[in-house]
């Protein structure tokens, strides 16, 4: 199929730019995945097809306008296929985000340590699920208020944790209040 192919080459072409080791055997598997994708696409809307049948509805309405079956069982589509590339293309940016998210972290990469500035900033942001303004965390992290708001920029900007509308706690400017980036 046409649309496998050009899929399957453009990945190739894309692998051969990429220096991270870790995302090219991503990539690598993305590329064989994408099939397996369309097969289990395709056989969704192959039950879909016999459910909306089966239920005696008008022939006339779309998908399909007659009472015959239109998609074949036994052959993927294009349409199957085009909607597997599609996520497969979507985990691949996925992966690229990932990996730059974390700096590649794999395995064999030594993790940083549980005492990490980082890693108790996470810590806490995920005890305190309503979030935490700038000023907790001065407090809390007193020796190190210094690095505090250069490693706060870091992880906004690689979308670990989130600014969100300031709050209000009385009289003055409001304060902002960082969350983890999946409670947002």
């Amino acid at each position: 199929m046409e649309i496998f192919r050009e899929f399957y080459d453009r990945t190739a072409e894309e692998m051969q730019l990429l220096e991270d080791d870790n995302i090219r055997g991503s990539f690598e598997k993305l590329r064989t995945y994408a099939a397996r994708l369309a097969l289990v696409i395709h056989m969704a809307r192959v039950v879909e097809q016999v459910q909306f049948l089966g239920k005696k509805r008008d022939p006339d309405i779309a998908p399909w306008n007659q009472s015959l079956p239109r998609i074949n069982e036994l052959v993927c589509d294009a349409e199957s296929m085009k909607a597997a590339v599609a996520l497969a293309e979507w985990f691949k940016y996925e992966v690229r985000r990932v990996y730059n998210t974390w700096g590649g972290l794999t395995d064999e990469t030594p993790k940083p340590k549980a005492d990490g500035l980082q890693q108790r900033i996470v810590e806490l942001l995920e005890q305190k699920r309503d979030g935490v303004t700038i000023r907790d965390l001065k407090r809390r992290f007193k020796g190190n208020a210094a690095n505090l708001e250069a490693m706060l920029n870091t992880m906004s900007n690689q979308g670990v944790i989130a600014r969100v509308e300031p709050a209000r706690s009385g009289p003055g400017r409001p304060r902002e209040v960082y969350r983890i980036a999946s409670v947002c």
